[in-house]
């Protein structure tokens, strides 16, 4: 990588997260190749080549930024259900995250809503 690019990948790092776009990835070799071996993972989860192409794209986002994946490499995913649940999310990272989140895991999401929900005023 030569110092023009490390200068952009450092640019990044400081903005607030957002999804990057197809434009900001096919400007970087580097992003380009982390690009294309997502999209390899992504289609042995999701199968569907516009879907997988998304997921890549917001997973490469999140690991430039430092982050894990967002959408995991391992076990099958509802295709409508996550291209609901990107949609939903918008472009920041947190947001598609949480919302992909609810999706994977919402026995989980629940279990939380139920333990918190007790709390109150002691009787």
């Amino acid at each position: 990588m030569d110092k023009i690019e490390r200068a952009g990948e450092d640019d990044l790092r400081r903005k607030p997260a957002r999804a990057l776009s197809r434009e900001a990835i096919a400007r970087s070799g580097d992003r380009r190749r982390r690009y294309a071996a997502e999209y390899v993972f992504m289609l042995r989860a999701v199968r569907d080549r516009e879907l997988a192409k998304a997921a890549a794209r917001v997973n490469v986002s999140a690991l430039l930024f430092g982050q894990p994946r967002i959408v995991p490499l391992e076990g099958r995913v509802n295709g409508r259900q996550l291209q609901n649940a990107l949609g939903r999310g918008g472009e920041g990272l947190a947001a598609i995250r949480r919302a992909v989140l609810a999706l994977l895991a919402p026995e989980m999401s629940r279990v939380a809503l139920r333990r918190f929900g007790d709390l109150g005023p002691e009787r």
